[in-house]
């Protein structure tokens, strides 16, 4: 044993980093996929479902998803009485998302609003306005329930609008009334797992005057073994 005693360090460094390397395993780090579901639109009220594609891969790890929708309205004020009088009027809808397996969150989601502002109108006199209005919600980050949302196929997101015509008028001869569309969509952003490959640890390179330690012990060693065996003859 004494032969290689000057080697020995030279001998496990290699060895420690191979085993090193073997020991790591690989880990993981996060990467999101963005998909855009279908879009939707009716007169108020809106009461359909959005069309979102499934997560198709493997460590799905969250899904979160944003609700948006926009109104397009025509809002028509009339003067009934006999003087000018000043007024306006504002429709808004609220955006109401059906239950949805993993989240939790309140409605409405989000409320979208048109406004005429404050118009003076004369005496007899009818005033149509049209406008849109927009918004959008977070229905927050589900890690808990994810098997509706992975597969190769899509999930629905029931969407419902509530709407209200609110009439500010100076006067009590002044009418309104309006007409609105709705339009919504949502976007779904899944996190997942990605594996990486472990970087392996820097192997050891003997120095020149360790590969000399090591040929000198190797020398010595083997002429002792051939020794052994002349004197065994």
């Amino acid at each position: 044993m004494r032969f290689f005693s000057g080697s020995h360090g030279i001998l496990v460094k290699p060895l420690l980093a191979f085993v090193s390397l073997l020991c790591l395993s690989a880990t993981a780090s996060a990467a999101t996929s963005v998909v855009n579901c279908s879009t939707v639109t009716s007169t108020t009220e809106l009461n359909a479902s959005v069309v979102c594609p499934q997560f198709n891969g493997v460590g799905l790890q969250s899904v979160e998803i944003t609700v948006s929708g926009t109104i397009t309205s025509t809002i028509t004020l009339t003067n009934n009485g006999t003087s000018a009088e000043t007024g306006s009027g504002t429709t808004s809808s609220g955006f109401n998302v059906g239950a949805l397996a993993g989240f939790t969150f309140s409605n409405p989601v989000f409320t979208a609003s048109f406004s005429t502002g404050p118009q003076s109108l004369s005496a007899g006199q009818t005033l149509v306005l049209a406008g849109s209005g927009s918004g959008s919600g977070s229905l927050g980050t589900n890690a808990s329930n994810l098997g509706p949302y992975t597969g190769s196929g899509n999930f629905s997101l029931p969407i419902a609008t509530s709407s209200g015509l609110t009439a500010l008028i100076g006067g009590g001869n002044f009418g309104t009334s309006q007409s609105t569309s709705a339009s919504a969509t949502a976007v779904v952003t899944y996190t997942f797992g990605v594996p990486t490959t472990p970087t392996p640890p820097p192997v050891a390179v003997p120095t020149l005057d360790e590969w000399g330690k090591l040929i000198f012990a190797l020398a010595v060693a083997g002429a002792g073994l051939l020794v052994l065996l002349i004197r065994r003859r």
